[in-house]
């Protein structure tokens, strides 16, 4: 399974910074730019998580899944040591999907469930990529055959999609359904 999000091993005192610039004298090692140059490094890391993310979109729909996961791979590691635990989720869901595009299920599910316990954890998840994930488990456990539980998400799915409006959804969800006898 993927490891959790880690914090940053040097944290930043605010305070520690305002005394040091009263008494003129900056941390040892640090110009007094150091607050600032730590966010640019967390940006940057952002950036790049992003870079990665889009590469492996383009290298999905170029059929490059090996390219495609390799990138996912990268972005999700950057992403836990980011704060975006959103961006994280959707990369990890992404990531999930490549697998079973692959017929590695057992790889896919445990970044189903990462990504659905990410969304679960935080305050306001977007609606549609949480319908999404929900989407992608509901079709494994569809085919791992566990009626019960796919049916639970397939409902779950179907009521996000139908919030939204987004008919393609609420259909496949419906159809499925019935597949299964419900």
């Amino acid at each position: 399974m993927l490891t959790q999000c880690r914090k940053p091993a040097t944290p930043w005192s605010s305070a520690r910074n305002s005394r040091n610039a009263r008494n003129g004298s900056p941390t040892p090692g640090h110009t007094g730019s150091r607050p600032s140059s730590r966010f640019a490094a967390t940006t940057a890391r952002e950036l790049l998580a992003n870079a990665l993310r889009s590469l492996a979109e383009v290298e999905r729909k170029l059929r490059d899944a090996d390219g495609a996961r390799r990138h996912y791979e990268e972005s999700v590691a950057i992403l836990r040591n980011c704060h975006d635990r959103l961006r994280l989720a959707h990369t990890v869901r992404h990531l999930g999907d490549v697998h079973h595009d692959a017929g590695r299920a057992d790889l896919a599910a445990p970044c189903y469930d990462e990504a659905l316990a990410l969304y679960s954890a935080h305050p306001d998840p977007a609606p549609l990529d949480l319908a999404n994930a929900i989407h992608s488990m509901a079709v494994l456990e569809q085919e791992v055959g566990d009626r019960e539980k796919t049916i639970a998400l397939w409902g779950q799915a179907r009521e996000l999609y139908a919030s939204l409006q987004v008919d393609a959804g609420v259909a496949e969800c419906t159809a499925r359904l019935a597949k299964l006898g419900v």
